[in-house]
């Protein structure tokens, strides 16, 4: 082992050892191992559909999120950090609820509003409003039963969901492209995708549940919504806006660029962007766990804890961004053929940005645990703003494709570091 090699594994040690990391090596084995599933079909994937197909499934994926994060209302936020067992029940059983109700709520929306996708410009998704509505459904439901699991700290019944669901949906996906199924071939997989998730989640939660079923009453539920009414109100709007920001490109890309540019785009988010967040996602949720039991148990501990976790995710994210801006623009064409070389281009832009985003969101956490969620919602607004000014102006102006993503990569770092010394602002100094 070389001199570099044993100096970066003694850095890494202090955290290694923890009992933190056992948990995030648990989801992030799944992570990785469903993520290296979807790298090895992309290849099969980008020679059965076209650009135009990824821009569609991008914007339905888009709307999905989108439409996810509020479906529970975000009382699904609070399950892991319930003083109770009886609490922690009578929130999932709300956050279950509250899915169904939106769901249900935008059925009655599309029914009473034929064109209502064709107004606000998702007319290429106009035919699939049932698939909207299962994927909504589903999507939901994952992201419920998800947080239970967090709560109980069964990361790897999470890390095997994850892999069924990606090995599912690709494998669908390339049977329904193999029969020329176009675009549909691709959504239907992303359905198949969320529903396989629910089915492994909920399975492993149905066992021995039946008499904690019985503590969901009325007014239990009634005592829960008030107690836990800040996350309605304040987080499902900054939820709701922090999505538009992450999930607005492809809709604005689509309208200024094309749905070529968009296809191009969402490649390069589904090879790249979407591992890297998924791995943020787990070490977030790995670390909301475990700085929930700091924050109860020993508060002053928090910002030494937040310090180690940041700088060790900083060495990681330097390894993982270096390589894929090196590397990027020469194998995207080696690896999806000579018409996908924009999105080697499009990943090596964004590396820079992924570079902040790797480190800073998992530790985000940090402003719901503290119950300030007006300031999550503060800088959620600022951001949107950002994606929105960084994509649309630079588009208006007639500045090319390339440029405008450039120009929006250097832009959102510049927020991400900002939300990282809000983070350390709120917390506990002594």
């Amino acid at each position: 082992m070389t001199y570099a090699a044993k100096a970066l594994l003694k850095k890494f040690h202090p955290l290694l050892s923890s009992q933190f990391v056992k948990n995030v090596g648990i989801l992030t084995s799944g992570t990785v191992l469903s993520q290296a599933i979807g790298l090895a079909i992309s290849p099969i994937l980008t020679r059965l559909y076209a650009p135009a197909d990824f821009g569609l499934l991008s914007i339905f994926n888009s709307l999905i999120l989108i439409l996810t994060i509020v479906s529970a209302f975000r009382f699904e936020l609070a399950i892991p950090m319930a003083d109770s067992e009886k609490s922690a029940m009578n929130l999932f059983f709300l956050s279950i609820v509250c899915v169904f109700a939106s769901v249900s709520s935008l059925w009655l929306l599309l029914l009473l509003i034929p064109n209502l996708l064709s107004h606000i410009g998702l007319g290429a998704l106009t035919h699939y409003s049932t698939f909207i509505m299962i994927g909504l459904l589903f999507s939901g439901l994952y992201n419920t039963i998800s947080h239970w699991n967090i709560r109980k700290q069964s990361f790897g019944i999470l890390s095997k969901s994850r892999i069924v669901q990606t090995a599912s949906g690709s494998s669908f996906q390339v049977l329904f492209g193999m029969l020329e199924y176009t675009s549909v071939g691709l959504l239907i997989g992303a359905m198949i995708k969320h529903i396989t998730g629910v089915l492994i989640l909920f399975g492993q939660f149905s066992k021995g549940k039946r008499r904690a079923f019985h503590s969901i009453t009325l007014s239990a539920l009634r005592e829960t919504i008030v107690q836990y009414k800040k996350f309605p109100l304040l987080s499902s709007w900054a939820s709701l806006i922090n999505n538009l920001g992450n999930y607005l490109p492809p809709f604005i890309i689509l309208r200024f660029f094309g749905s070529e540019a968009t296809g191009f785009y969402s490649l390069a988010l589904m090879v790249i962007g979407a591992p890297v967040t998924i791995l943020g996602q787990a070490v977030s949720q790995v670390y909301l766990s475990t700085a929930s039991q700091i924050y109860s148990e020993q508060l002053s501990n928090a910002t030494s804890f937040y310090r180690k976790v940041a700088k060790n995710l900083f060495f990681l994210s330097t390894l993982i961004f270096v390589l894929l801006f090196l590397t990027a623009r020469s194998l995207f064409p080696l690896l999806f053929g000579p018409a996908w070389r924009a999105s080697g281009i499009i990943v090596q832009t964004l590396s820079i940005l992924y570079f902040f985003q790797f480190i800073v969101v998992p530790l985000s956490a940090n402003l719901t645990l503290l119950k300030r969620q007006e300031v999550q919602l503060g800088w959620d607004i600022l951001r949107l703003l950002t994606v929105i000014a960084a994509l649309v102006i630079p588009a208006l102006l007639g500045i090319s494709f390339f440029s405008t993503i450039k120009i929006y990569a250097i832009c959102l770092s510049i927020i991400y570091i900002l939300l990282f010394f809000i983070n350390l602002y709120y917390l506990p100094k002594h």
